[in-house]
């Protein structure tokens, strides 16, 4: 009978809660009558009672929640109308108007300032639009400052910091050369309007400088609207390029991204058509070591032979050089093309056996027989091409990180896998995830 009793109990939770929400009590004495009655006691309990049944376990009495929510609120209240009146004084305050003549679009010019700033407004006192103390954050400086040139589109937060704090400073001085003093309130305010205009002629910041911006992105369509070119060819350009801007020739080739089909078509003018069988599909990618003053740093990529090979067949390489894809159609094609004894897939133990290499191939590729014998040459057990055909290719952070690459279960995927050799140390040539 218990375990039915208890059975029927959890079966019907909506039953127990419309019962219980029907005889909640609705204050402390009705809860302490209710638990009198359910124990038979009619004696009626005194106030010292009630409150003694409703004690933490100090020994001290809970707050009365009712009376402190209303109480906070009537604050709140309180504090909101102070606020709502002061933002009022300062919205009729001769300071406001002059700060306003910097924005005279910009219909959120209240929400954007701090504190501190409209009470300053509010007692009438002057603010400095170029110090980042007047806004509700660093950003908003930087939004307010591109405001005042009628810019605003521009995602502050992809610019250099050290560009916006020149930038800054310079407006700062630019004001100054204007003859605006920020300490000083001038009423009415539209006697700013001409020095304003002198102030504003042109943003001291070159928003078509890619060294202003921090991501790659916005660099490559910042040199694109100081070259001339389009979008697309802008999303091209080399690094080399973005950085030698005065030395860009649209006729060599190293001023075009590697992978991209500019430069793809200059390789194979220059280069003449890709080679039968690619030997060494795994190069090394050189780029100055941001930890070191003058150093340079190597990091294994696909090689350039191996990025033809996959243009030619209709794949697709991803920008970051270490991962493609090539289509269902082309793949045994391109089996047939890559130097088998750097095909790998699985654990870099699987090194270690021919035969269970080719078992873990085969696995990989749907049934494809590779022909292997054992791996020999060091820079074959180095650089490694993983292949799989399918969605486990790639890892999840791979495939998201990708701007190329498609998910189609049935392509071949292309990454790089290093093995440990000391010939090849990991500090001089890098290397890749081990990961099986």
């Amino acid at each position: 009978m218990h375990d039915a009793t208890k059975q029927s109990a959890v079966t019907t939770p909506q039953a127990a809660i419309a019962d219980e929400q029907l005889d909640q009590p609705t204050t402390l004495e009705d809860k302490l009558l209710d638990e009198r009655d359910a124990q038979g006691d009619t004696a009626q309990p005194d106030a010292a009672t009630a409150w003694a049944a409703a004690t933490t376990a100090t020994g001290r009495a809970l707050p009365d929640l009712d009376s402190w929510q209303h109480a906070r609120q009537s604050e709140w209240d309180a504090e909101n109308a102070r606020r709502a009146e002061m933002l009022t004084n300062a919205k009729n305050s001769d300071a406001y108007a002059q700060l306003a003549r910097c924005f005279p679009k910009w219909t959120r010019l209240s929400e954007s300032l701090r504190y501190s700033a409209v009470k300053r407004l509010a007692e009438n006192r002057p603010v400095n639009p170029n110090v980042p103390e007047t806004w509700n954050s660093s950003e908003m400086a930087a939004r307010a400052l591109l405001r005042r040139y009628g810019i605003t589109k521009v995602n502050v937060n992809r610019l250099m910091l050290q560009a916006i704090d020149r930038m800054v400073d310079a407006q700062e001085r630019i004001d100054a050369d204007a003859g605006i003093d920020w300490a000083e309130v001038v009423a009415p305010a539209t006697q700013l309007d001409e020095k304003l205009r002198v102030a504003h002629k042109a943003l001291p910041l070159d928003l078509d400088d890619p060294n202003v911006w921090a991501y790659r992105e916005e660099q490559r369509q910042a040199a694109g609207r100081k070259l001339g070119i389009d979008e697309q060819a802008a999303d091209e350009l080399s690094r080399w390029a973005l950085g030698n801007l005065d030395q860009f020739d649209a006729d060599e080739v190293r001023c075009w991204r590697i992978g991209s089909p500019t430069w793809l078509g200059m390789a194979e003018r220059d280069l003449g058509p890709v080679a039968e069988t690619v030997e060494r599909p795994i190069g090394v990618f050189i780029t100055p070591d941001t930890k070191s003053a003058n150093g340079w740093r190597l990091s294994p990529v696909l090689s350039l032979e191996l990025i033809r090979l996959v243009n030619e067949l209709g794949g697709i390489v991803d920008r970051s050089l270490t991962f493609a894809e090539v289509p269902v159609t082309a793949i045994d094609e391109f089996l047939e093309r890559v130097n088998p004894q750097t095909l790998h897939d699985g654990p870099l133990e699987n090194m270690e056996s021919a035969s269970k290499m080719q078992e873990a191939l085969k696995k990989a590729l749907n049934g494809r027989e590779i022909g292997l014998s054992p791996i020999d040459k060091k820079i074959d057990r180095w650089g490694r091409l993983k292949v799989n055909i399918g969605r486990y290719g790639y890892s999840r952070s791979e495939l998201k990180a990708s701007r190329e690459l498609q998910a189609s279960e049935h392509s071949l995927r292309i990454g790089i896998k290093t093995g440990r050799v000391k010939e090849f140390p990991q500090r001089r040539v890098g290397a890749t995830s081990s990961d099986g």
